[in-house]
């Protein structure tokens, strides 16, 4: 056969492969040739992403890809490193539980979930990635079932990552995408993936009935996740049932800044959140008036109506950075809108207070609204005991089909993290000005004449 053939070792375990010459000169040569352009047109570090279902063979291509660039001395060094290295480690697994086909079951029996990974660790690296900084990055040994830390340094001028999730249209995960000067996506047949990954499986010294039951429980399900949920990238490669590569669409778009695409955008609205000029506007609600870029997690006042003489007060309480941090997993977020609601409603002094506990659309915090106007400092003690309670949580009241309209989704572990990690926030900032008043900025219109339409 006419082609390159690549070893490499992938997370421990050494894996052959074979790339046609085709391939290779249609397909990722000018990959590399674009990178190498994309490089030295910005004259900076640039920040690839490719996302691919489990069983694409994206680790194996990124790598070979990194040797094919290091081949040629009219292309761009290029530096390949992955998400596996994200996962949470195997003990956090096995102590904590997520919720599939409506049972609570140990992480661990589903790793490789997008729940099961570190997003808030990954963020961070690929921020600090694409800032261009020499930081370090760990990756996953599939033998010790755990990811070494640190266990490489990213200092190249064109970093490949590589990851299932990377282009994941899922809360959370849709703002990864930003951080990338370029996107590559793979895909393949569902019943192609299956095999793959139940070959991969047995390599490891299972029989195949038993790799075939867990690839059908822990992974296909992430297989028809990424091929259904993935954002469009501007390079799309599918692979066919012989394993051999195809384009199936490129953009061909250069990106101006991180995450905006130059000239072509279309549409009533511009993608940055700009209301078109010349065309009628409604007025700015308060909320949207706040500069997000500059909110910390806390309890603010976002409103007060009155009502005859009557007064109710809507709070912002503030769980993670918008806009700087991931937004709250939407299970675990549902979850906590259950434990703390409940908590709220039977809380003996404010019971009779409470009109409404919810999360806000953008998943980074939730509304309160009680009677009367009170500072956000006098119900300090309230918010932090309720974000306390769900650690001592044992179950989710209301999660039944009965009771609740998405019964399913929820996620106790991640809850308890969740809240655990905001109401150490709270007590470690009680005496914070800032985690009780928005930020001074605050406005409608910025300098250079920017709205803000984020929460």
């Amino acid at each position: 056969m006419d082609g390159i053939e690549h070893r490499v070792m992938i997370n421990g375990i050494a894996v052959d492969a074979f790339y046609g010459r085709e391939a290779v000169r249609n397909i990722f040569l000018p990959l590399l040739k674009r990178l190498t352009e994309l490089q030295r047109e910005k004259g900076r570090r640039i920040l690839a992403m490719m996302a691919a279902p489990p069983g694409a063979g994206k680790s194996t291509l990124a790598s070979f890809l990194e040797q094919l660039s290091h081949d040629r001395g009219d292309l761009a060094d290029i530096q390949a490193i992955g998400m596996d290295g994200f996962h949470r480690r195997q003990e956090y697994l096995v102590s904590h539980c997520a919720v599939r086909d409506g049972r609570s079951i140990p992480m661990v029996k589903i790793k490789g979930a997008p729940v099961t990974f570190d997003l808030e660790h990954l963020t961070e690296r690929i921020r600090r990635a694409a800032a261009g900084e020499a930081c370090g990055w760990p990756a996953y040994d599939r033998l010790l079932h755990n990811p070494r830390e640190d266990a490489l340094t990213v200092r190249g001028e064109v970093i490949l990552i590589e990851g299932n999730y990377l282009l994941l249209d899922e809360p959370g995960w849709r703002g990864l995408k930003e951080y990338a000067d370029y996107t590559i996506s793979l895909s393949a047949g569902e019943a192609f993936l299956r095999e793959r990954l139940i070959d991969r499986r047995t390599r490891t010294g299972v029989s195949r009935e038993e790799a075939a039951r867990f690839v059908d429980f822990s992974d296909m399900p992430n297989v028809r996740l990424c091929l259904q949920k993935t954002f469009p990238a501007d390079l799309q490669i599918r692979i066919d049932g012989e394993g051999d590569y195809h384009i199936a669409k490129e953009g061909g778009r250069a990106r101006n800044e991180r995450g905006n695409a130059a000239a072509g955008s279309s549409g009533p609205a511009a993608r940055d959140g700009h209301q078109p000029k010349g065309e009628n506007r409604m007025e700015l609600i308060p909320s949207f008036s706040v500069d997000h870029t500059r909110i910390v997690p806390g309890i603010f006042t976002s409103r007060v109506d009155t009502m005859g003489d009557r007064t109710a007060t809507t709070y912002d309480v503030r769980i993670t950075r918008p806009n700087r941090e991931p937004a709250v997993d939407p299970a675990a977020m549902h979850t906590m809108e259950h434990l703390i609601a409940t908590y709220l409603r039977n809380d003996p002094e404010w019971k009779d207070q409470i009109i409404y506990w919810g999360p806000m659309g953008c998943m980074t915090g939730c509304y309160l609204i009680m009677k009367g106007n009170r500072k956000p400092r006098e119900i300090y003690r309230l918010i932090l005991n309720a974000f306390r309670s769900v650690g001592d949580a044992e179950e989710v009241p209301g999660a039944s089909p009965e009771n609740c309209g998405n019964y399913l989704m929820h996620n106790l572990g991640m809850a308890k993290w969740y809240a655990g990690r905001f109401a150490d926030y709270l007590a470690e900032n009680a005496d914070n000005p800032k985690i009780f008043e928005y930020p001074g900025t605050e406005r409608a219109v910025s300098a250079d004449g920017r709205r803000f339409f984020d929460s």
